[in-house]
């Protein structure tokens, strides 16, 4: 018994003992994380062993009885015998593939530990995991090398047969994955291909002349390299995990792509609306053809121009709104883009309800509107110098409520025939200063009453515009009486006409307050108006804009506080392909605001 507990110093165990408080320190720190992330337990467990592997080969290195040595070489076989299985669980918990470890399969993936285990203890008996163990006198100190039975050879085989497996769960999701995340896999699989090289060394005796077994060496330099990847890339922090956990869960479809536009990660909601099998890996996803071709151009685009699109058929259809985000690293550097889909089609249910109630309670509203100014003017007509001047008076106010709110019904059903496309264009050969004229005109009464300047600037020679007269006339009086409106006294507004680009360029200028910065991405939709007291219904622009939108032109505003606006539009001067029947006779209401 003396000779089991007789030890003799060698510097050599110092490097050994140094790498089992890393061991320790590894060991510690992923236990503590085993509520955070899956795989922490198993990463503790797989250090542990190695703690006791370099522990016992420590003290095996210490003594100097042979019986002491088969002792601790005993206690270190027992230790390799489930760092395969462990390190195999652990990647498969790291890869995601955790739900695969029912506890029969843990069971069969010991299994060979397990008997390696028992034949260890019972080696006297049979000699099947080594045969004998013989002392090498050589420097630094005396070493200890078993003879291998036929079970040490399974013992390596299938040690290394799990680690490569695990090694190779780990390197799959490299391909196609983030920067991060690739750089996160590679530190875990080379700290599992570490103790393999290491181990396979000294059992080919590669390492003979140096007298050393690098497998635990090798063990805690792979402890290292994880040590790296959760200290350096957070791998068993909540916050990853959380945020993987939101990426996972998010009801927007993100797609994260590279600086190239290639995609390197899509969450399971962008799979969903874009109709590509879960299973799919991400690097074979054919981004091209799941995608609409203007969306597919905008990956590669600087001004991506994000415009809703359709996905799907008939009761499965869903409308997606797509929104673009740069991806930077902390020292600002452009990593890529990310694409967020937001699944809109509720709200384009709910919008097309409203517009469909909406329509038909002003629809309604329209007849007994009709009738009660057909009624107010026949008393106008009748009895009206008959009444006292109060009754008169209220008499002119019933009959211009009447006239407004019938032009305001009007005007919602205008627009909504212009939304829906179902308003019909008349396309004529029209002068465009001689609607200017009467626009101009019809905004003179309240322009001198503000001592107002209007003026008029087309050359002669302009050529006639295409577009229904109607129409023309009602966009002139809402810009050039918007203009005067909320120009102050004493302003001046201009009314010019160009021609341009193949078409008619008219602008409306004025030198009033100018328009705030947070209104004016908002100003052509409904209901927005301007923060004066003659504020108007809010539907004014949104007509003009659907209006020449309606022509094939365009509509756009300039404006800086203090210094003005001006709005302009485009008609074109070649008629349009397709001639269209006579415009609804509802748009002959004025709509000035």
């Amino acid at each position: 018994m003396p000779a089991l507990t007789r030890l003799e110093f060698t510097p050599y165990v110092l490097p050994l003992l140094g790498a089992a408080l890393v061991a320790i320190g590894v060991a510690a720190y992923t236990w503590r994380k085993r509520h955070v992330h899956a795989s922490a337990t198993s990463l503790s467990c797989l250090m542990s062993l190695v703690l006791l592997w370099l522990l016992a080969y420590s003290v095996e290195t210490l003594s100097v009885a042979l019986q002491a040595k088969e002792l601790w070489e005993t206690v270190i076989t027992l230790s390799q015998a489930f760092v395969g299985p462990v390190w195999l669980i652990f990647a498969l918990q790291y890869a995601g593939r955790g739900d695969l470890l029912s506890k029969r399969r843990i069971l069969l993936v010991l299994l060979p530990g397990i008997i390696t285990a028992a034949l260890t203890l019972t080696n006297p008996w049979h000699h099947l995991v080594w045969r004998d163990l013989r002392i090498v006198a050589s420097w630094p100190m005396p070493s200890a090398f078993p003879t291998p039975g036929p079970w040490f050879w399974v013992l390596a085989f299938y040690r290394y047969v799990y680690v490569l497996v695990g090694t190779t769960l780990v390197l799959i999701p490299l391909v196609g994955s983030p920067a991060w995340h690739r750089s996160q896999s590679l530190l875990v699989a080379l700290g599992g291909l570490m103790p393999l090289v290491g181990n396979a060394l000294h059992i080919f005796d590669m390492t003979h002349a140096l007298a050393v077994d690098l497998g635990p060496f090798a063990f805690v330099a792979g402890g290292v390299l994880l040590a790296l990847g959760l200290f350096t890339y957070r791998l068993l922090d909540v916050l990853p995990v959380a945020q993987q956990a939101i990426f996972e869960s998010m009801r927007e479809g993100v797609l994260v792509l590279d600086g190239f536009g290639r995609l390197v990660d899509i969450n399971p909601a962008a799979r969903r609306m874009l109709g590509i099998p879960p299973q799919l890996p991400v690097a074979r996803i054919p981004l091209q053809s799941a995608l609409p071709a203007p969306l597919y151009a905008d990956l590669h685009s600087a001004a991506p121009a994000s415009a809703e699109f359709e996905m799907g058929r008939e009761e499965t259809t869903r409308w997606l709104r797509p929104g673009f985000y740069p991806l930077m690293d902390g020292q600002g550097r452009s990593l890529g883009k990310l694409m967020v889909l937001y699944d809109i089609t509720q709200e384009r249910r709910l919008a097309a309800l409203r517009d469909d109630l909406t329509h038909m309670m002003v629809h309604d509203l329209r007849n007994p509107l009709t009738i009660m100014h057909c009624s107010t003017e026949l008393l106008l007509d009748e009895v009206y110098a008959g009444l006292e001047p109060r009754h008169q008076r209220l008499l002119k106010m019933i009959m211009s409520s009447n006239i407004q709110s019938l032009e305001l019904v009007n005007r919602i059903l205008d627009l909504q025939s212009l939304e829906s496309g179902r308003m019909d264009i008349a396309q004529e050969d029209v002068c465009v200063a001689d609607y200017v004229k009467q626009a101009v005109q019809q905004a003179s009464l309240l322009a001198e009453v503000k001592q107002q300047e209007v003026c008029v600037d087309i050359p002669e020679g302009l050529p006639p515009a295409q577009s229904d007269p109607r129409l023309l006339q009602r966009i002139l009086q809402n810009l050039i009486g918007n203009a005067v409106k909320f120009t102050p006294e004493g302003g001046r507004v201009t009314v010019s006409a160009r021609e341009q680009g193949g078409g008619i360029q008219v602008t409306v200028a004025d030198n009033g307050p100018g328009i705030p910065p947070e209104l004016q991405q908002r100003l052509f939709r409904k209901f927005v108006t301007g923060e004066v007291k003659q504020r108007g219904s809010g539907l004014g622009l949104a007509f003009c804009k659907l209006a020449v939108e309606a022509h094939g032109g365009d509509i756009w505003m300039e404006s800086q506080e203090g210094m003005g606006s001006a709005f302009h539009f485009t008609l074109p001067i070649l008629r349009l392909e397709t001639n269209t029947p006579v415009a609804d006779p509802a748009l002959t209401r004025q709509d000035v605001g």
